[in-house]
């Protein structure tokens, strides 16, 4: 399917989530088809501060596109105010996130570690695949 300006498919919107930071289209499911995981923050523009960050995972049906997230990952958002996780509401995603067989077991992990630096705050955040879903085994 070719796109163009005439021709496009919109992602959808996620209240509280105003910028899109990473996009990337793997199958992160092994089911022989690719799907778009999306880096999602909540930029606050007057502090310049992340305020909430979430992984959004799309799936390209026919002509539109459909939000799959709550049904293939669970603790996908920080606790912006909109949606609840155990992320704490500025625990910021400070490196790019990444979606690859880190550890060779053959099943994609979904992760951004808290710096490329040795710092002492932050925490990783890291999604398994569990031949079903993907579950935060990080805090």
């Amino acid at each position: 399917m070719f796109f163009d300006r005439e021709n496009y498919l919109p992602i959808p919107i996620i209240e509280g989530f105003n910028r899109i930071d990473k996009l990337l289209f793997k199958d992160i499911n092994s089911d022989g088809e690719k799907e778009f995981i999306a880096q999602r923050l909540n930029k606050n523009y007057e502090t310049g501060r992340e305020e909430g960050h979430m992984i959004q995972i799309l799936k390209l049906e026919g002509k539109t596109i459909k939000d799959i997230t709550s049904s293939i990952i669970n603790n996908f958002s920080s606790n912006n105010g909109f949606l609840n996780d155990p992320c704490s509401a500025d625990d910021e995603f400070k490196s790019k996130m990444r979606v690859d067989d880190t550890d060779m077991d053959g099943n994609m992990e979904i992760f951004s570690m808290k710096t490329m630096y040795i710092v002492p705050d932050g925490f990783n955040h890291i999604w398994e695949w569990n031949g079903s879903k993907f579950i935060k085994v990080s805090p």
